[in-house]
């Protein structure tokens, strides 16, 4: 899936070990995996293996030209095969606010629906996320649930709101 500036490319091995250090960044651990321990390269590689062998799980990459700028991934509902559940992520370093954020949001909503045939494509943010908050209301993606004091972060327990968007409302 490629737009105007960015493209989705499967994860590969090449690829670790920079994600690796992105997500070690507490910038990008604790907002993404609202955890503070980092992913190494091992298990970034069982999860693009897995990818690889499961039609219901992706791994991507996202690409600015040659410049590796973010990732995402996506998994099928095991009992409501026709919702897909996205993650996305900018790498750290790149520059917020320009829009790339919104960009890649749309190209990995709008490759599952095409992909994986999705009918509804749904992901969870931290309430204290405002950025990607403010992403998903820019693209029309509508928060749908509210899970109070749900995970725990550095010891507090934080809110997790629920998205999602049906295909015949995306119009992106």
């Amino acid at each position: 899936m490629t737009t105007q500036t960015l493209e989705l490319v499967p994860l590969a091995g090449a690829d670790l070990a920079v994600i690796s250090r992105w997500l070690a960044d507490e910038q990008i651990l604790i907002p993404y995996l609202l955890s503070p321990e980092p992913v190494g390269a091992d298990d970034l590689r069982a999860m693009a293996e897995l990818a690889t062998e499961d039609d219901d799980v992706a791994c991507w990459t996202l690409r600015l030209g040659n410049d590796l700028v973010g990732m995402a991934n996506w998994r099928r509902d095991p009992m409501f095969r026709d919702v897909v559940e996205v993650e996305v992520t900018l790498g750290s370093g790149i520059p917020r606010g320009r829009g790339l954020g919104t960009e890649a949001h749309r190209v990995v909503i709008q490759a599952a629906f095409d992909q994986m045939g999705a009918r509804k494509v749904v992901g969870r943010v931290a309430g204290f996320n405002t950025a990607m908050r403010q992403v998903l209301a820019k693209l029309g993606v509508e928060q749908e649930g509210l899970l109070r004091r749900h995970v725990a972060v550095n010891g507090e327990y934080v809110d997790l709101l629920l998205f999602g968007v049906l295909k015949d409302e995306w119009r992106w």
